[in-house]
């Protein structure tokens, strides 16, 4: 039993090498000059009390974009009227709206339908809770200046109001790793809707969402492994620290189990690969670190051993996520890492675990 959990936590410490190799190669990537026509999409449902603050940040950056589709997916608030009245003191940006009809809904079907419809030759999608820097198109465009590109990436960092905000900033920064580390090997695992762009004709060429339609979530990560499979080479990840796109994190423990589940929901959807390989493996590390204080009372682990792998892991991680996070502009919070190491294994074997029966819901919609 101590080969295994040894085995187990020796393979943990060459994924966190493996993210710190990558991350370093991925900070000397260098940018051309911009080349792209940039339609940016966001779909929204219910979303008035944040919409104008992202369509003014579109307003201020420094490439502008060809233009700006909102898609409204059924809102029951008054969006669409807020976007309406703000487009007429707004006409700088070139803004058109879109209404789901009653046959359609869901944000695939939001998007893929603004898709159809735009004239860029390269699709930046966000989410309306999201706000972006002056640069952040401009970014995009110049890593969309070599040909062989066909997909980009970005990070998403959280803004946290409480520590329960700040737990999930180091969480959203380990999955900000992991995106880069695996893109530099042209193996992507992940990516993050709120912060994404690819060519409108390679969306058309893997036939979007085909296939995965009836999957609730997943608008990202499905599309990130078409593209992959199609051009193998041609997924990069957006290593301008201006290209950072700003969300919220979960507020209530119920938003935050809702959203989990609908993480984990694609997760589960995935065809066996790399992703897979990584989330089992994961969810059996977690899982051997719960095992440890039994193990250790029993004397099957020496405690000698329990400590030493227990301090590497814990080395390694914080100067993962202090790399990760300062390269972000967030601030690396020690005593929500510290919380981290008690709190994050029986939340990932939870969820990996109760994700199988659970159906979330967004926005007043079941999933």
């Amino acid at each position: 039993m101590t080969v295994i959990v040894v085995g187990i936590f020796i393979l943990y410490f060459l994924l966190l090498g493996f993210l710190l190799i990558g991350w370093g190669r991925l900070t000397h990537t260098r940018n051309g000059l911009p080349a792209a026509r940039i339609s940016v999409v966001i779909s929204v449902r219910n979303e008035e009390r944040n919409i104008t603050e992202l369509l003014s940040a579109l307003c201020s950056q420094t490439f502008k974009p060809l233009e700006v589709i909102l898609v409204d997916d059924h809102s029951t608030d008054h969006t669409v009227e807020i976007v309406e009245t703000w487009k007429k003191t707004n006409a700088s940006l070139p803004l058109r709206i879109i209404k789901l009809g009653q046959d359609a809904a869901g944000k695939k079907k939001a998007i893929a339908t603004a898709v159809a419809q735009a004239k860029g030759d390269v699709i930046v999608t966000t989410d309306a809770d999201c706000r972006v820097g002056a640069g952040w198109l401009l970014s995009i465009a110049t890593r969309f200046s070599d040909e062989q590109v066909k997909l980009v990436a970005g990070a998403v960092r959280l803004a946290p109001g409480n520590f329960f905000g700040e737990l999930q900033q180091v969480e959203q920064a380990a999955l900000t790793g992991t995106t880069a580390a695996f893109i530099v090997i042209n193996k992507p695992v992940m990516c993050n809707g709120a912060n994404l762009a690819y060519r409108k004709a390679v969306f058309t060429e893997v036939n979007g969402y085909e296939g995965n339609e009836h999957i609730a979530s997943g608008d990202d990560e499905f599309l990130l492994k078409k593209i992959s499979a199609r051009y193998p080479q041609g997924v990069a990840f957006n290593a301008n620290p201006g290209s950072v796109v700003t969300t919220r994190p979960a507020l209530s423990a119920w938003e935050f189990i809702n959203q989990r589940v609908r993480w984990a929901g694609k997760w589960r959807k995935q065809q066996f690969g790399v992703s897979s390989v990584l989330a089992l493996f994961v969810f059996l590390f977690n899982l051997t670190f719960l095992s440890i204080p039994l193990l250790a009372m029993q004397w099957v682990v020496s405690l000698g051993t329990v400590s030493l792998l227990l301090l590497i892991k814990l080395f390694l991680e914080l100067v993962c996520l202090k790399r990760i996070t300062t390269w972000m502009g967030t601030p690396f919070n020690i005593h929500a890492f510290a919380a981290l190491q008690f709190l994050y294994p029986p939340y990932v074997v939870f969820f990996g675990l109760i994700s199988n029966w659970l159906n979330a819901t967004w926005k007043g919609r079941k999933i």
